[in-house]
C-alpha cells in the first residue's frame, strides 16, 4: 500500500478513531513480535542476525513456554559476541584510548550517548573474516563481517555497509578526565611536538630540549608556560641556531615522563596525559602544535570579486599517527575534520606527508572559539574568520564511507558494555551483542510479567553479566509490555518487576533460598574442561542443579533450559539425559542438537542438513557454505580430537579405557534398543 493509498483510507477518521487504529496496529505488532524470542530480538534490536539456528532455538523456547514440555537441552559449539580487530582504538571513560585488547572487565567505555558506561565482559573471538572500512574524514577501521555500525538507517553490519552511507561519530564525549596536566603544560607539549627538538644526541641516554620560533607572540607563550612549570627559557646563541629557545631547568625529565623524548617528526605522538585532560586543556595543546605545525590562511575572493568572509584552517605531518591523534582531539571538542595524504619531493626523493584539514565553516567557527593561537600571523588569519555558526551542537555526527574492502582474517574481540551496549572503534560508533540466554528470559517475561526467572553459569560473574543485560533489555524495551523494574530494587544479582516477576543471577553452587522459580536458565554450568574433568567439579554441578535449583521450581508453572557447549560425557547434560532421557524415546527433555558439521549418527537434523552441512555461523553468511566449512574445519584441524567432538560436534567421547561411550548407552536405554 503506498503512502497516498493509506492516508486516502485513514483520512476520513478522527482522532479518536485514528489513535484506536494506531494502538490495535501497534498492539498486533508487539503480540506478533512475542511469538519466539528471537522474533522479539530481531523486531527490536536492529543488529540482531538472524541465522537458522537461532530460529530453530526460538521455536523450541516457544514450544517449551506452551507446556509441550517442561525441559529443553540446547547444545552447541562455542557461540560468541560480535567482534571488532584487536587493533581498534577504544575510547575510554576517562579520555584515554586503548586497544581492545587491552581493556579489562571494570573498566569504563564512551557509548553513542557521549557517556562512560561499564565494561562487563570481553569476548575472545579469534581469527574471523573481516573487512577494511575508509571514511571520507580518513578515518580507517577493520572489522568482522557482521560486527554492527550505526547509520542513519539504524545498525548495519560490516559486511553490509557500501560507500555513501554514513557512520556516526561522537563529538564532545562526556568523558572523565582523570589527569592533572595544567594548561600550560598542555600548550607546552604542544609545542614540543610541532617545533621543538627532543632527538638523542651522541651521549648516552642524553636528547634535545629546545623549541624553534619566528614569531614573537610564541616565544612569549614560551616564556609564559615556562615561568608556571619553573624551567628556564634561554635563546641560543650559536649562529646557525637562529630562532631556537633552549629549556632547560627540569624539563627533560618532564619531557621523558610524557613520552616525548627521544623522539623525531615521524615517531611523535600526542602524549597520553592529553587524552585523560579536560576539553579547555586538550585545546591548549592543539594550539601550541597548531602554532607551529598548522596554517591559516585566506580563501580569497569569492565569485562576486570579494574577498571572502571564511579561512582554511589545516595542518601537515609526516606521522599519520600523530594526524590522527590530533583528528580525535579535534572530535573531542566538537570540530570534525579529515585527513588526505599529500605527495612530493624532498631532495629529489618522493615525500610523503599528511594534511589535516577542519572540515566546514561551522566547523572553523568553533575552531576559533576554543584555539587561542599566538603566532602573531596564524592568530590574525583566524581573527578573519568572520561567519557565524550555521549548525547547532549535536549528539552525533556523521562520516560518510569512501570505501569497503576485504581485509582477510584477522584475530578479533568484542565488549559488553552496560546500559546501551554500545562502544565507539576508532571513533566511530558500534554495537556489542546479546545471546538468546538473554533474550529468552526477557520475552519469558514480556508474556508472564509476573514469573520469577532464575540464571545460572559456572560464576558468579558470568551469572550477574547475563542478569544486568537482562535488565538492560526492560529498562530499554520493557514499557512496551508493560514492564518496569520496581522502586528500590537496585540489586544487581537480584531485581524485581513492578508486576511481580523478578531476575535473580547467581553461580552454580550458590543457593536459590527464599526465591520461587518460574524458569531456571543454566547457561554454560561448566567452565572448561579441566572443571568438567573433575569428577569432584562435576559432581558439585550435579548436587547443586538436584538439591538447589529444582527445589525451587513452582508447581503452578516451571520449566528448565540448559544452554552448554559439551566437554565430558557426564557433564550436565549427559547425566540429565542418562537419568531422564529423551522426549522421542520416552523421556523428558526436549534436545536441540547442532553439532558443526551434520552427522547422520545423531539422528534427524534439527536444520534439516544433509551429512557434512557445516552449521549456519553468526558472523558468516549462511550461503557461504565454503567459508562455512573452512571455518568448521579450521577449528577441527586446531582442536585435539576430543575436543573437536566434545566442543564441535557435542559429543563428547570417554576417556581412554572406558568400557562403553555414552551413544551406547543411549541406544541401550531406547525403547527396544540393545541385545535380547
Amino acid at each position: 500500500m503506498s503512502g497516498q493509498d493509506l492516508t486516502d483510507q485513514l483520512g476520513h477518521l478522527d482522532d479518536v478513531d485514528l489513535y484506536r487504529r494506531l494502538a490495535a496496529a501497534s498492539h498486533a505488532t508487539r503480540g506478533d513480535l512475542l511469538r519466539t524470542p528471537i522474533s522479539l530480538a530481531r523486531g527490536l534490536d536492529a543488529n540482531f542476525r538472524m541465522r537458522p539456528h537461532l530460529r530453530v532455538i526460538g521455536e523450541a523456547f516457544a514450544t517449551l513456554e506452551r507446556g509441550e514440555y517442561d525441559r529443553l537441552l540446547v547444545v552447541t559449539p562455542p557461540q560468541v559476541g560480535k567482534p571488532v580487530y584487536v587493533g581498534s582504538m577504544i575510547l575510554m571513560g576517562d579520555g584515554s584510548r586503548k586497544r581492545i585488547d587491552e581493556i579489562e572487565v571494570g573498566e569504563e567505555v564512551i557509548t553513542h550517548t557521549g557517556r562512560p558506561r561499564r565494561v562487563s565482559a570481553v569476548h575472545q573471538q579469534g581469527k574471523l573474516p573481516t573487512v577494511r572500512i575508509t571514511t571520507h574524514g580518513g578515518r580507517i577501521t577493520v572489522a568482522a563481517l557482521d560486527h554492527p555500525f550505526l547509520t542513519p538507517e539504524g545498525w548495519v553490519n560490516a559486511g553490509d555497509l557500501v560507500p555513501g552511507q554514513a557512520l556516526a561519530t561522537v563529538p564532545r564525549p562526556a568523558t572523565r578526565p582523570a589527569g592533572e596536566l595544567l594548561p600550560e603544560e598542555a600548550r607546552l607539549l604542544g609545542l614540543f611536538v610541532g617545533d621543538g627538538a627532543v632527538s638523542s644526541l651522541s651521549g648516552v641516554g642524553q636528547f634535545n630540549c629546545n623549541i624553534t620560533t619566528f614569531s614573537p607572540g610564541v616565544r612569549e607563550s614560551i616564556d609564559r608556560c615556562c615561568e608556571v612549570l619553573g624551567f628556564v627559557a634561554n635563546n641560543s646563541t650559536a649562529r646557525t641556531a637562529r630562532g631556537r629557545v633552549n629549556i632547560s631547568g627540569g624539563a627533560r625529565p618532564w619531557l621523558v615522563k610524557h613520552g616525548l623524548a627521544h623522539k623525531t617528526s615521524w615517531t611523535k605522538r600526542v602524549p597520553p596525559a592529553v587524552f585523560t585532560s579536560p576539553p579547555e586543556v586538550i585545546a591548549e595543546f592543539i594550539a601550541g602544535y597548531w602554532d607551529c605545525d598548522g596554517v591559516v590562511s585566506s580563501r580569497g575572493k569569492g565569485r562576486d570579486g570579494e574577498m571572502r568572509k571564511d579561512v582554511a584552517v589545516e595542518l601537515y605531518s609526516v606521522s599519520l599517527d600523530l594526524v590522527k591523534d590530533v583528528q580525535h582531539l579535534l572530535l573531542r571538542l566538537g570540530i570534525r575534520s579529515m585527513i588526505r595524504t599529500k605527495k612530493g619531493s624532498y631532495n629529489d626523493a618522493e615525500h610523503i606527508s599528511f594534511r589535516l584539514m577542519v572540515i566546514a565553516r561551522d566547523d572553523v567557527a568553533k575552531f576559533q572559539k576554543w584555539i587561542r593561537l599566538t603566532n602573531d600571523k596564524r592568530a590574525a588569519a583566524l581573527a578573519g574568520h568572520l561567519l557565524p555558526r550555521t549548525d547547532f551542537d549535536v549528539q552525533l555526527a556523521a562520516d560518510a564511507i569512501v570505501s569497503v574492502e576485504p581485509h582477510g582474517e584477522q584475530e578479533c574481540l568484542c565488549l559488553t558494555v552496560e546500559d546501551d551496549h554500545t562502544f565507539t572503534s576508532d571513533d566511530l560508533v558500534v554495537h556489542n551483542s546479546t545471546s538468546v540466554a538473554e533474550w529468552g528470559p526477557f520475552w519469558w517475561l514480556a508474556k508472564h510479567p509476573q514469573d520469577k526467572i532464575a540464571v545460572a553459569s559456572y560464576s558468579d560473574d558470568l551469572a550477574l553479566r547475563r542478569g544486568k543485560v537482562i535488565r538492560d533489555l526492560v529498562d530499554e524495551h520493557g514499557h512496551e509490555y508493560g514492564l518496569h523494574v520496581k522502586d528500590g530494587s537496585g540489586a544487581a544479582k537480584d531485581w524485581d518487576l513492578a508486576t511481580g516477576g523478578g531476575v535473580r543471577s547467581v553461580g552454580v553452587g550458590a543457593g536459590l533460598t527464599g526465591f520461587s522459580v518460574n524458569l531456571l536458565v543454566v547457561d554454560d554450568p561448566h567452565k572448561d574442561r579441566a572443571d568438567a574433568e573433575s569428577s569432584r567439579m562435576r559432581q558439585a554441578v550435579h548436587d547443586w542443579y538436584s538439591s538447589t535449583a529444582l527445589k525451587r521450581l513452582q508447581p503452578d508453572r516451571n520449566a528448565v533450559v540448559i544452554i552448554l557447549t559439551r566437554w565430558h560425557p557426564d557433564d550436565l547434560a549427559g547425566r540429565r539425559l542418562a537419568e531422564e532421557g529423551r522426549l522421542e524415546e520416552g523421556g523428558r527433555w526436549k534436545v536441540v542438537h547442532l553439532p558443526a558439521i551434520a552427522d547422520p549418527k545423531f539422528g534427524v537434523d534439527p536444520l534439516g542438513r544433509q551429512p557434512g552441512d557445516p552449521l549456519p555461523h553468526p558472523k558468516i553468511r549462511t550461503r557461504d557454505r565454503a567459508a562455512l566449512l573452512a571455518w568448521w574445519h579450521d577449528m577441527k584441524r586446531t582442536s585435539i580430537v576430543r575436543d573437536w567432538h566434545a566442543l564441535g560436534q557435542g559429543d563428547p567421547q570417554p576417556s581412554e579405557g572406558a568400557l562403553v561411550s555414552a551413544e551406547l548407552l543411549r541406544q541401550l536405554r531406547a525403547p527396544g534398543g540393545g541385545r535380547r
